[in-house]
């Protein structure tokens, strides 16, 4: 689940219990199905340690969390040791428009893909996908989990993408 754009645009974390309700109450009925929570933070929102601890805080018994930040400032050594401290993942993306960072944060890993030349609107070749599928077993093999999402379906690369071998499972492409 993404968290709601009021949250973490409007609001920017900045929130109290009875906000908290709403959206993490309706995961209630999904169980172990909703594994983890993506924070995709707005564009010029900077590395903000105190909001984020505050928000975790209130949040982090019902749920893993993902961290998509969209400035540079939350890939510092700060921010990577801020995350680990409290077993948030830093989502790794993969997209010419906004900073990444390759760091593993958390006892599991958080994979976007927007597209690898245009912001949703670019394909992932078979080669591409099975480099991918490489790191996925090593982080597998290392007792990670590993939740991968793509997010390039402008018109319609990620429905047409190839099916790559994760371990014994076919890895799904759902946009």
């Amino acid at each position: 689940m993404k968290l709601n754009r009021f949250i973490t645009h409007i609001k920017r974390l900045n929130i109290g219990p009875d906000s908290v309700e709403r959206p993490y109450g309706t995961l209630a009925g999904l169980g172990s199905k909703a594994a983890v929570v993506l924070i995709q933070l707005p564009p010029k929102m900077q590395f903000a340690p105190e909001r984020l601890d505050a928000y975790l805080k209130l949040v982090s018994r019902r749920r893993r969390h993902a961290l998509e930040p969209r400035d540079a400032s939350w890939l510092t050594a700060e921010a990577l040791a801020f995350l680990r401290a409290r077993n948030v993942a830093l989502c790794l993306i993969e997209t010419p428009k906004w900073p990444s960072i390759d760091a593993v944060t958390a006892d599991f890993v958080y994979l976007r893909f927007h597209g690898p030349e245009r912001l949703y609107a670019s394909n992932y070749t078979e080669e591409q996908l099975r480099a991918w599928a490489e790191r996925i077993k090593a982080w597998r093999a290392h007792g990670l989990d590993v939740y991968g999402y793509f997010n390039n379906d402008v018109p319609d690369y990620a429905p047409r993408m190839p099916r790559v071998c994760v371990s014994s499972r076919a890895v799904p492409h759902v946009s």
